[in-house]
């Protein structure tokens, strides 16, 4: 599985959830220690790196700050959702090393909390350590949540939800799909993964086109989910490199933008850029209409007009907020109080 630096994700998937210690002397030998070396102390583990780490976010914003509903919630989350018989103590020791080198480079728990880059348990290491329970549901049968469907070696499988079009109306069914990694030319695929984001894409607008296997493509990996205008299925296809030809449907590299044809980078303060499109500046940066610059995002309580100028990505009443309804919903869950 993927997993996300959010609640309301981790809520939705089986296991863990991403987040970090503020211990960071931790230089990792490799060697497992009482930390990891079986499953219930990984989780243990695991939940005080993450609710030690989400602390002091949830008490700037006014949460508890204790840590005692997110310890309780994450422990009990992975332990109904894991298969513990298949816990891997090196893997378990290296996805905690992982966690505490990430601490270290993010010192800030509200930005790690609610960044869009790669989660440390995204690594091959934290996603195998604990896989999670395998159901018994085969591609293709109904299902309402994603432990009810089997597993393949390798592979993802999900309840995916999908509304199609029949008979002049919508019709919203549930199933298990099964998800490999993709690599260039693997169809169908189903979504883009950057770093914590996913994008996911429709697998067609009649009831009998619900492919149920396909593919996820890595943006980290050089890949995106490519749809297509001639009724071919979404294929996974190379980002583009600076310089390169580009039109819809091709994607450039991170930190690139398709630039009247052709892969350009993005701008920083400054910088001429398409207030049309949202990738033509840095991720520190938006598009001011006005100027067509590239302008730095602005602090809570600065005026705005729109939330792509805001920090937290929050413009309300005319004033840029420290938190956007998502993000408060996902602390009062992680958190309580408040």
């Amino acid at each position: 599985m993927r997993f996300f630096s959010t609640l309301l994700m981790m809520l939705a998937i089986p296991a863990l959830f991403p987040a970090c210690n503020d211990d960071s002397g931790s230089s990792g030998t490799g060697s497992v220690s009482g930390s990891a070396a079986t499953a219930d102390q990984f989780i243990a583990s695991v939940a005080d790196i993450v609710c030690t780490k989400t602390a002091p976010c949830c008490q700037s914003r006014g949460f508890d700050g204790s840590g005692t509903q997110c310890r309780n919630l994450l422990t009990s989350r992975s332990k109904s959702t894991a298969d513990l018989s298949k816990y891997d103590p090196a893997k378990g020791q290296a996805c905690l090393d992982q966690l505490k080198a990430a601490a270290a480079a993010t010192p800030d728990s509200c930005e790690f909390l609610f960044s869009e880059s790669e989660s440390p348990l995204s690594t091959p290491a934290c996603e195998s350590a604990l896989p999670p329970k395998g159901g018994s549901k085969a591609p293709g049968e109904p299902c309402s949540q994603d432990e009810e469907c089997a597993t393949p070696e390798g592979a993802e499988a999900e309840c995916h939800k999908e509304t199609t079009f029949e008979n002049g109306g919508t019709k919203t069914t549930s199933y298990c799909r099964i998800l490999r990694p993709g690599k260039e030319g693997s169809a169908p695929c189903f979504r883009t993964i950057d770093g914590n984001t996913q994008y996911t894409f429709s697998s067609g607008s009649n009831a009998k086109d619900k492919p149920t296997e396909g593919f996820s493509c890595n943006m980290a990996e050089g890949f995106h989910c490519a749809s297509s205008s001639d009724g071919a299925p979404p294929t996974c296809k190379r980002l583009l490199t600076s310089g390169a030809t580009c039109s819809f449907p091709d994607k450039c590299e991170k930190n690139l933008f398709c630039k009247q044809g052709v892969c350009s980078p993005r701008g920083g303060q400054g910088a001429e850029c398409d207030t049309f499109d949202s990738t033509s500046c840095t991720d520190d940066f938006f598009c001011e209409s006005k100027s067509k610059t590239c302008q730095a995002k602005k602090n809570p309580g600065s005026p705005c007009e729109f939330s792509e100028e805001c920090k937290a990505g929050n413009c309300n009443n005319g004033t840029c907020t420290k938190e956007s309804g998502f993000e408060d919903f996902i602390l009062t869950v992680i958190c309580g109080g408040g």
